[in-house]
């Protein structure tokens, strides 16, 4: 067992990254509760930089993230739950968003002013995101510019001809004015998975393995893109 709480009882520490993990999360709570009842969950959801070092700093047990670890922190055992992928994000009533509706080829990004999450707040992802972008030649990245966190991101795509990357996780639980267009012709793909921490053992790490591969079965026809566009035309269409 990781730990005990004041009552006796067994304690995983849950830390996950908000949106990333929302496709499943209930899913791996009801089954715990259905099959480990006597194993309580302290839910840590975390910013992003603060999730990247939970698991070396000893405040989760389990973790849920991209899969941007560095290479000392892959010697956790991990999960992987569904494929993300980096999308262009872009004013709703904007030009690129009419024309590239099913996607957008990163040719056509050339000459705008792009807006990557900052090295700073978001260790690694902003690497990841270049090697994406960087299979486009004629794409200046030494103009991007970065952004501290998504709501920043979005209030400058409204208010100017900039355009962001992120991933399409935050689509569904963003602002309506901005539209996630997918990259074409590139793998820009990047994993959701779930990282075991050392802390977890016996009961409580047979009971979290058994959790996650229920939320794998159950993710196993899930498109995150997908389910982003349906919330999204839901919120929509409830505004109209």
């Amino acid at each position: 067992m990781s730990r005990l709480d004041e009552g006796g009882k067994p304690v995983v520490r849950l830390g996950y990254l908000h949106n990333a993990a929302r496709p499943f999360i209930l899913q791996f709570t009801s089954y715990l509760k259905e099959h480990y009842p006597e194993i309580e969950i302290e839910f840590k959801g975390m910013p992003y930089k603060m999730l990247y070092t939970a698991l070396d700093d000893n405040r989760a047990d389990l973790n849920i993230m991209l899969n941007v670890y560095s290479p000392h922190q892959q010697r956790y055992e991990l999960a992987t739950m569904y494929r993300d992928q980096f999308c262009v994000v872009v004013r709703a009533n904007s030009r690129l968003a009419r024309d590239c509706a099913d996607g957008i080829e990163l040719s056509r990004l050339v000459g705008l002013d792009l807006l990557l999450p900052s090295e700073k707040d978001f260790p690694g992802l902003q690497e990841r995101m270049r090697k994406v972008l960087e299979t486009e030649p004629s794409l200046l990245m030494e103009r991007a510019r970065s952004f501290r966190d998504v709501d920043s991101m979005y209030i400058q795509v409204e208010t100017s001809n900039s355009v962001g990357i992120s991933t399409s996780a935050n689509w569904a639980y963003g602002s309506s004015k901005v539209v996630y267009l997918p990259i074409k012709g590139v793998d820009a793909g990047i994993d959701v998975n779930a990282y075991i921490g050392r802390s977890l053992s016996g009961r409580a790490l047979t009971a979290c393995k058994e959790a996650l591969a229920s939320c794998q079965a159950y993710l196993e026809d899930f498109s995150v893109l997908e389910n982003a566009r349906v919330q999204w035309r839901a919120r929509v269409s409830a505004l109209y």
